[in-house]
């Protein structure tokens, strides 16, 4: 069985860091989805940086 943690990301690099070194002893996978677009529909830029994160490179599923 694998272990999925699936998020929405907003721009929150230090919350993303405390989660994703948190749960990688547990989590074999981290599904991080960002949105071109905000919820009131104005297109936004994409924010996650994955030289930030790249210890977790082969964790992580970006959509």
């Amino acid at each position: 069985m694998k272990i999925f943690d699936c998020f929405m990301y907003f721009d929150e690099e230090v919350v993303l860091d405390v989660r994703l070194n948190t749960l990688d002893k547990y989590v074999d996978y981290f599904v991080i989805v960002e949105s071109e677009f905000t919820h009131s529909g104005d297109k936004r830029d994409l924010k996650f940086n994955h030289k930030k994160f790249e210890k977790f490179k082969n964790k992580i599923i970006y959509k």
